[in-house]
């Protein structure tokens, strides 16, 4: 395997675009609406770095929006946890020490799905 990337079901993938591409500092490398009108957007891959997160609709996923969980090690922490913070993020892991003596905090996106940080050691 070279790699993995998570699927994360959303109620509104052109929100939740924007929510990790200006909160996380994803890019979107690919976006498919099914037509030109409003909320027609219906999945879409990101990216930042060799992290990759797909987002699909909630009515087209067949799971509902927020029941999904991801771990991302990142050389930002420090600078994330500071912006989670700024933007009163709903925490559901309070920054803290794993037993592996990295640090950890996680947060919920949007739709409720539960992201979790940790510093690379």
């Amino acid at each position: 395997m070279e790699s993995v990337e998570l699927v994360l079901t959303v109620k509104s993938v052109h929100r939740s675009v924007g929510w990790y591409c200006n909160f996380l500092g994803f890019t979107a490398g690919f976006l498919n609406e099914e037509s030109g009108e409003e909320n027609s957007l219906n999945y879409a891959v990101l990216r930042n770095g060799n992290a990759g997160i797909h987002l699909g609709l909630e009515r087209d996923m067949g799971v509902l929006a927020g029941n999904g969980r991801c771990n991302f090690v990142t050389r930002q922490f420090d600078e994330l946890h500071k912006r989670a913070v700024n933007a009163n993020a709903t925490f559901h892991v309070d920054l803290g020490e794993i037993p592996s003596g990295a640090r950890s905090f996680g947060i919920r996106d949007p739709d409720g799905n539960i992201l979790t940080f940790v510093e690379t050691r």
